[in-house]
């Protein structure tokens, strides 16, 4: 691995633990990180009463950058693991579902944005 691949590495894994304290700070509770599958990896899943939050975490520059790299194949393989979870995890069949993107790197703060697509 090259160190501007492990240098971006580090940042994502810090993008994803300050993104998980934010939730947490926020009332959510992790199920889990770095959910993986055969059709993708979501990294972060939270829950809040009866909301379950897939999260992607994206470390930019900027906020906008941010939000444009997740690209509509990246939200469709997200959502084919989103129904994989839930498909394994019946008893939460009655909670809504929700995709989240998360900025870090933009801010000193994590910026989320509820419910990117749909």
């Amino acid at each position: 691995m090259s160190e501007k691949r492990r240098k971006a590495e580090k940042a994502g894994r810090r993008g994803e633990a300050l993104a998980a304290i934010a939730y947490r700070l926020r009332g959510y509770t992790i199920l889990e990180t770095r959910f993986k599958t055969k059709v993708g990896e979501i990294d972060l899943i939270a829950r809040k009463k009866n909301v379950i939050v897939f999260i992607e975490v994206k470390h930019r520059a900027t906020i906008d950058a941010g939000v444009y790299s997740v690209t509509n194949a990246q939200s469709r393989r997200i959502d084919g693991a989103a129904n994989l979870f839930m498909a394994k995890m019946r008893a939460l069949d009655h909670c809504e579902r929700r995709n989240d993107i998360v900025i870090t790197g933009a801010t000193r703060w994590p910026h989320i944005i509820k419910d990117a697509w749909r």
